[in-house]
């Protein structure tokens, strides 16, 4: 079992992490605690961290530059994918309940969104087989939600995005157990 930092973590890489090249692993994030919580990660872990910002953007890239680290992602399950091909490794998904969880946080915080006043809570992605299996661990929380999928027109992206939406009845269980 890993930590629950670990679990996090794998979330937000499997979120709005680019994992495609052998030698280095990046996550491009603005969210303050999230860019917190990852220079925090990577010092526990003695892993090298290079913060880099882009002029007329607030966006942080978060980069790691290891391959022996990316070789031990690759051997946990994260293959060299771009974002349609990604997928919860196996290992993620046979994690305690309490792991996945906070796996499934980090998914949702990179790439969900979260209307609590008119209890909205959805997540979106490019890759079909990770949206089913993000709605199938939904499911094993009892969390009833819907798929739907969309043609994305907005120019250099991929062709069609799919989206989970949470079940309005079911956004009380999914802050209870996901958070």
């Amino acid at each position: 079992e890993i930590s629950l930092d670990e679990a996090y973590w794998y979330g937000l890489l499997l979120g709005d992490g680019s994992l495609t090249l052998p030698n280095r692993i990046e996550l491009i994030n603005k969210d303050k605690h999230i860019i917190d919580f990852v220079k925090t990660f990577c010092n526990k872990n003695n892993l090298n961290l290079l913060i880099r910002t882009r002029d007329g953007t607030d966006a942080v890239y978060l980069r790691i530059f290891s391959k022996k680290y990316r070789d031990e992602l690759f051997n946990f399950g994260f293959e060299y994918v771009k974002a349609p091909e990604k997928s919860i490794p196996k290992n993620l998904r046979m994690l305690s309940k309490k792991s996945l969880a906070m796996v499934m946080r980090g998914l949702f915080e990179t790439d969900g969104w979260a209307n609590l006043k008119n209890k909205s809570i959805g997540i979106g992605s490019t890759s079909l087989k990770m949206i089913n299996q993000i709605h199938l661990i939904l499911l094993n929380f009892g969390i009833i939600s819907k798929i739907y999928i969309k043609p994305d027109n907005r120019k250099g992206t991929y062709k069609t995005y799919y989206t989970i939406r949470i079940s309005t009845s079911f956004v009380d269980l999914f802050n209870k157990q996901i958070g």
